[in-house]
């Protein structure tokens, strides 16, 4: 808070009396002089002596009190001005037409009102502060566009379905061409005519032993048991000749399987 030297008094001089002597004349103008000069140069440049100086006048701060509440649009004008949110002062901007924007909150830029053109970039400056980077805008086809290059905060793996995918999750789920190692589970030996329930996709193998007369019959569905035929392997020789069945039926996980004929049944999973 600025001291000021003279005190501001306009009952003086009183123009009776010692004190209003048309002799003080040339004392009272350098008061009002100074007293001009104390109270302009909280926020202007004002000397006592100016010589040279080619910035008098100009703005070395802007000092604005508590305006408390709001002030009433003026028309063809916009008001800047200081009101306290929360125990802190905070700038305000109100324009012509009464629309109030808080421009500072917590100290820090408030940006909850910003707003960029179409097809214009937010930028931030570099690690060495030496230039501009582009981060990301909206484009003229109205779509978020980021960056080549920009990166995830850590190489996390996204938890929700809208979440973004980043490189190591890619890489860590999707097959290389040529590298599909690690696509099948362990095999499994099960039971001819018995029901089981996939825990995971998956394949049935199944066969008979050497027949003269024989069938592998597998059935797949949602139900327990299931009773749709999805796949026959029939071997049947008037002649008595040896001869085998087999059939590989895929099973969709949660869905229940069976075979029957068979005398040798494997599992396979597609994962684990």
């Amino acid at each position: 808070m600025s001291v000021y030297v003279e005190t501001w008094d306009e009952t003086t001089p009183p123009g009776t009396g010692a004190a209003g002597s048309i002799s003080l004349g040339d004392d009272r103008i350098r008061e009002l002089k100074r007293a001009l000069r104390e109270r302009l140069a909280a926020d202007h440049k004002f000397l006592a002596d100016e010589t040279g100086v080619t910035t008098i006048g100009y703005h070395l701060a802007v000092h604005m009190i508590d305006n408390v509440t709001d002030p009433t649009a003026v028309a063809t004008t916009g008001i800047v001005y200081s009101k306290t949110i929360a125990g802190v002062i905070e700038l305000f901007y109100i324009d012509a037409a009464g629309n109030i924007t808080q421009l500072t909150r917590a100290g820090q830029l408030a940006l909850d009102k910003g707003r960029l053109p179409n097809d214009t970039y937010l930028i931030a400056r570099n690690a060495a502060d030496g230039a501009n980077v582009n981060l990301f805008k909206l484009n003229a086809s109205n779509l978020l566009e980021i960056m080549d290059g920009a990166v995830m905060a850590s190489s996390a793996a996204p938890t929700a379905d809208a979440g973004i995918a980043n490189k190591k999750y890619v890489d860590d789920n999707v097959f290389v061409q040529g590298d599909i190692s690690g696509l099948f589970g362990a095999w499994a030996a099960v039971s001819n005519n018995t029901v089981y329930q996939a825990t995971t996709d998956g394949f049935v193998l199944a066969t008979t032993g050497a027949v003269h007369t024989g069938s592998v019959l597998g059935y797949t569905d949602s139900s327990n048991p299931p009773t749709t035929l999805r796949l026959r392997q029939q071997f049947d020789n008037a002649d008595n000749y040896t001869g085998y069945c087999a059939i590989t039926m895929p099973v969709r996980k949660g869905d229940y399987w069976k075979v029957t004929g068979a005398s040798t049944v494997y599992w396979i999973p597609i994962g684990s």
